[in-house]
Parts: structure tokens; C-alpha cells; sequence
């Protein structure tokens, strides 16, 4: 009988039995479809330009304000990307003119994603991806993007006089600002695939995954307590293996401590609306950029910029199948925290004790876990209070998952993988296991910091054992550079933490350990360059599709979207054509969608036949 396990006194337990009981949920026989998927991934960059103030004679700073050095570095990278892609051949810079600067330039790119300034961040989007890996691959698509474009930007940059720059920008932004006069040229911009900054100044990494409004968000505020109870015990316990590690500045003695996840660290609220402001964990915005009546995008924020191919994919993976589970109601309320507990509609008063203690736990689990792996969290499992260490509620979490894809659907090849890898993983953390550095990368970033410390500066290993690098005995110590210049341990290690996500493969600590094949790496060069030149087979491919045509056709779209295209009509130059495409799966919708296409482009903007256009 495929229903037998929803007996009470069923192997799975009585919690299934209690769930049909209370939601008249039947779960489908294991013969049930496999689930589609949709996931993007927008990740903010970190931008340093050091000369900037130097170069304009300006002393305040202001992190969002068009002063700074990443705002200006930001417009500068955004509108030579736009240029440099536009060119017949890319990435010649010789002709670029600085003052061609707008602050709300938006770049489609040929591959589906988008780039655009984020006030003082470049920030590029991953197309619409129909799994973890190709995710992961689009992002490091991104990241290949951005360095190639950035050493054609700083070539300009370096051939050009002081003057020529200073004058542009004061011209477009400053009219009224004069500063020193300086000799020397400007220092090239470099970017960084971080999450914070050592000022403190965090930015985001959003995760976006299509779901079923119907089973998710109904009714509305019942569903977000759903996400809210159900998801967030798992995205702050997943950091031990999506976390990137840095310093963080604590303000208490010792100031500096390691973590293991910079954006935890930054966390305000648990859902919210303001991603600046409330640095919320699961953003609020009901934008599903797909049919308003069919699905709804969770946008997760509490995530780091990873330079690792396997951390993402695996980070990625993990949160969909959660999502699945949740959207399915696999989990409901088998899994959440102690203080979780209670009827679904509370008291705004206890939603907010609550979050402060969710909060609590995120930050708890990134400060201690490397001190103390054996931390517990107060948890409820079936109902029942338990204390769980972290690496036991992920055990959990992947034990749900195992009896979801075993007795309710079938699972993707790629549900499958993720379910090995997690498995293997969580087995090299709670075994300490030395291997685990090529997996994890706040692992192989702290393992890197250790040996610089040791190889390069002399620190007794033994002293790191005992106090960690962060001890004032150590973080303070003074040592001496190559350059003869002294400068604090704890000065060259932060300087180092943020090296290692240098998106310039000649200076990026990373990349010399990837190198080195201490990494686990995931895709192969040629299929990150023709990730950088293809979209991926989604809705994204019936944009550009769209966009080819028009360009072929002699029309361009005057409005882009992810999932509309206008443009004007070709007979009436006041009436505008619009395609929406509300399906962003790469199913067999997306072929009969792209016929659709070619019958609007076939309406509204036809191929000029006549002899003198073709002879033209």
C-alpha cells in the first residue's frame, strides 16, 4: 500500500500520521513527478579604488554616498563593462571616454544576466537556471566576466593622466570640488567576491528560488510563518558549509575573532521588506518576476559570497530541497527551534522575542563553532524538546530529506547528488576530518591564514593551537613585511582574509590554491567561457532569443525585463509591442514559447522584403 507509512505506528513515526490528521494532506505515491526548479543568484561585489580621494582632495566618506571610492569605481566598472560589450571587438579600451558615466546603467548580457551599480556595489545576476550546478556555474561565469572587463578597465585607467580622470568625474558629479594637486597616477580598481569590508560595511549575496504560491503562501501569513519557523533553523545551521569565514570586530576584548559567516554576522531582522536597512535574513518582496497567480520567489539573504565552485553548488542544492519539503509540507514544524513553539498566529511582541533569539543563534553558531564545534541548540523534533549540536540538526535535516524523496516524488539526478554530497560533508566536519578544506571554504581560508602566519611571520604553531589566531598575544604581535615595513599580525591576516576573494586570478589567494589543488573544483574552463557566451536553457534563452531577432531585424527593445520585452511597433511608431514570458522553466513550454515569440516579432516588427532593403 504506497499509504502505509502514514499509519501512527509506521517506521516514520506518528508525526506524518498527526500531520494527515490536521492538514488532510495526503502525500503522493513515490511515483510523483519530479518537482521543476528555478534558482538565480544575485551577488553584490566589493570594490576598492584607493587613489579616489587622493585623486579628488575629499576627506569624508559616506558608504552609500557618490563621494566614495566604490561608487565612483562602481560607475566607472558598470559603464566600461556596457561599453566594452558593446564593442564588435570586446575589451578594446583605447577609445573609452571617461565622462560617458550614468549611475542607472543596466547591462543584459548575452549569457541572460544582468549587471547594474547597486549604489556602491556592482552587482551581476545569474539567469534563470534550472538547477544547483548550472547556478554555481553562471556565478563563476560572472566572476570571469567581471575580470576580464576589469583588466581592460585598468589598462585605460593606468594609460591615462591624472587630469583626464579627475576632470571627468568633477565634471559630471563635482563641479564645485577642487582638491591638492597631485603627481603621481591613479592606482588601479580591484574587486573583491566578499561580504563585508573591514569598515564593517556589509552587501549581499540573494539567493532566489521559485516556489508554488498555492501550497506555499496559503493563507498568506499562515505561509510565512511556515518559512519562517520551517527554513530558518536550517539556513543558520547551514553555515558550516556554506559559510566563506573573515574577521569580524566584536568591540569587546578580543575585539577580533574568526567566524564563519560574514553575512550571519550582519543579520538585523528574520523577514522583512528593506534589504539595506533591516539586513534581513528571507526578504519579504512578493516579486515572483514569473505568473503573480502561480508562484512566489523566497529571496534568502542570510548566504556569503563564495569563491568555491563546490560550496555554492552544494549551498544552493541543499536550500531547494528544503524549500521542496516545505512547499510539500514534509516538514511542518518537525524541525524548528525551541523557542519557535506556540500557536501560528502570535503576538507581534513574541514574533520579535523570537527573532531576537533566531538572530542570536546565526551569530552563536558563526563566532563558536570553530572554538566549540559541539555546541548545542535547543530544538523541537516531532514536538519533542531535544539539544542538538549543529552538525546533528543539518544529520536531521538530511535524514527529512532521504525519507521525502524515498515515500512522497521521485528526485532529479541533481536532488540525488546533493543528497550524497551533504551526506559527505557533514561527515567530514563532525569527523574533523583534514580533507574537509577542499570542500569548505571558511576551512581552507582559516587553514590559509594559520600557514601565513607560521610560514611567512614566524608564529609558534602551538600558540595558534591554544589561544587561536585572534588572541591579542598573537593578533597584535609585531612583525616585519618583506618591504622592511612593520605592521600587526592581525593587520596582515585581515588583509589576507579579503585577498583570497580577489576576482584577479594573479593576485587572488584562492586561485594559487586552486592552483595548487587544494580546492574542490567543479567546472572546467571551457565550460565556464561558454557559460559566459550562452544563456542556459530557460527563459533566458527566449530573451536573448527575442533580442537577436530584433537586432536582426533592425528594432532594438526599449524596455528589458526579466520577463517582459517592449518595443515600438514597426507600422505605428506611438504603439508599443509587448512579449511577456511568465513561464521561466526550460521544459517543452520553452519551445512552444519561443514560437510565440516568433509570431509577436512576426506581427509587430516584420523582416523588411523589399529589394532595396535587401540589396542594402
Amino acid at each position: 500500500m504506497p499509504y502505509d507509512f502514514l499509519h501512527p505506528r509506521s517506521n516514520h513515526g506518528t508525526h506524518e500520521y498527526r500531520r494527515f490528521l490536521t492538514t488532510g494532506r495526503i502525500p503522493m505515491p513515490p511515483d510523483k513527478e519530479p518537482r521543476k526548479t528555478v534558482i538565480g543568484v544575485e551577488n553584490e561585489y566589493g570594490i576598492h579604488w584607493p587613489s579616489f580621494f587622493r585623486l579628488m582632495g575629499i576627506e569624508r566618506q559616506n558608504q552609500y554616498a557618490q563621494d566614495t571610492p566604490a561608487y565612483q569605481a562602481t560607475l566607472l566598472f558598470t559603464n566600461y563593462l556596457k561599453y566594452a560589450l558593446e564593442r564588435p571587438a570586446p575589451f578594446v579600451s583605447d577609445k573609452f571616454e571617461f565622462p560617458w558615466m550614468s549611475p542607472n546603467i543596466s547591462v543584459w548580457h548575452v549569457n541572460g544576466s544582468r549587471i547594474y551599480p547597486d549604489l556602491s556595489h556592482p552587482e551581476y545576476a545569474t539567469p534563470e537556471t534550472g538547477d544547483p550546478r548550472n547556478a554555481a556555474l553562471y556565478i563563476k561565469a560572472g566572476e570571469y566576466l567581471f575580470e576580464i572587463v576589469l583588466r581592460g578597465l585598468n589598462q585605460r585607467i593606468s594609460g591615462s593622466s591624472r587630469e583626464e580622470i579627475v576632470h571627468a568625474i568633477r565634471q559630471k558629479y563635482f563641479e564645485n570640488t577642487s582638491g591638492p594637486p597631485e603627481h603621481e597616477g591613479p592606482d588601479p580598481i580591484s574587486i573583491f567576491k566578499d561580504s563585508c569590508d573591514t569598515m564593517g560595511h556589509s552587501y549581499g549575496v540573494h539567493e532566489n528560488y521559485l516556489c508554488d504560491r498555492n501550497k506555499l503562501l496559503l493563507p498568506y501569513m499562515a505561509g510565512w510563518d511556515n518559512i519562517r519557523i520551517n527554513l530558518i533553523p536550517f539556513l543558520a545551521t547551514r553555515q558550516i558549509f556554506s559559510g566563506s569565514g573573515g574577521f569580524w570586530n566584536f568591540g569587546e576584548k578580543p575585539h577580533w575573532r574568526y567566524i564563519l559567516s560574514q553575512r550571519a554576522m550582519a543579520l538585523k531582522k528574520i523577514v522583512n521588506m528593506s534589504m539595506m536597512e533591516s539586513k534581513p535574513c528571507v526578504s519579504l518582496r512578493d516579486e515572483p518576476l514569473a505568473s503573480h497567480e502561480k508562484y512566489f520567489r523566497i529571496q534568502v539573504c542570510s548566504g556569503d559570497a563564495l569563491m568555491s565552485e563546490f560550496a555554492t553548488y552544494l549551498s544552493l542544492g541543499t536550500t531547494s530541497i528544503v524549500l521542496s519539503m516545505i512547499e510539500d509540507g514534509w516538514l511542518d514544524e518537525y524541525l524548528i527551534f525551541a523557542w519557535n513553539r506556540g500557536p501560528k498566529y502570535r503576538k507581534q511582541a513574541e514574533l520579535f522575542a523570537e527573532d531576537i533569539k533566531t538572530i542570536g543563534c546565526f551569530k552563536d553558531i558563526s563566532r563558536l563553532f570553530l572554538s566549540d564545534p559541539h555546541i548545542t541548540i535547543p530544538m523541537c523534533i516531532g514536538g519533542e524538546p531535544r539539544n542538538l549540536t549543529v552538525c546533528e540538526i543539518q544529520y536531521e535535516f538530511l535524514k527529512r530529506a532521504e525519507e521525502y524523496f524515498l515515500t512522497f516524488r521521485n528526485p532529479h539526478a541533481w536532488e540525488k547528488e546533493i543528497l550524497k554530497n551533504w551526506r559527505f560533508v557533514l561527515n567530514l566536519i563532525s569527523q574533523n576530518d583534514p580533507e574537509r578544506g577542499r570542500y569548505i571554504e571558511w576551512v581552507v581560508k582559516y587553514d590559509m591564514l594559520k600557514q601565513t602566519g607560521i610560514r611567512r611571520y614566524g608564529v609558534d604553531p602551538d600558540a595558534i593551537e591554544r589561544h587561536g589566531l585572534t588572541h591579542p598575544s598573537l593578533w597584535n604581535q609585531k612583525v616585519r613585511r618583506k618591504n622592511g615595513k612593520e605592521e600587526t599580525l592581525g593587520s596582515i591576516l585581515t588583509a589576507a582574509s579579503i585577498q583570497y576573494a580577489n576576482i584577479d586570478k594573479k593576485k587572488s589567494v584562492y586561485w594559487k590554491l586552486a592552483r595548487a589543488g587544494k580546492i574542490k573544483r567543479l567546472f572546467t574552463e571551457t565550460e565556464i567561457k561558454q557559460a559566459i557566451r550562452y544563456p542556459p536553457w530557460t527563459r533566458a534563452l527566449l530573451r536573448e532569443y527575442a533580442r537577436m531577432e530584433l537586432r536582426k531585424r533592425g528594432y532594438r527593445a526599449n524596455v528589458f525585463q526579466w520577463e517582459y520585452i517592449e518595443g515600438l511597433c514597426a507600422a505605428n511608431n506611438s504603439l508599443i509591442a509587448k512579449f511577456t514570458a511568465h513561464e521561466p522553466f526550460g521544459d517543452e513550454t520553452l519551445e512552444s514559447e519561443i514560437l510565440r515569440c516568433d509570431a509577436w516579432l512576426n506581427e509587430f516588427f516584420p523582416i523588411d522584403t523589399s529589394s532595396d532593403a535587401l540589396h542594402s
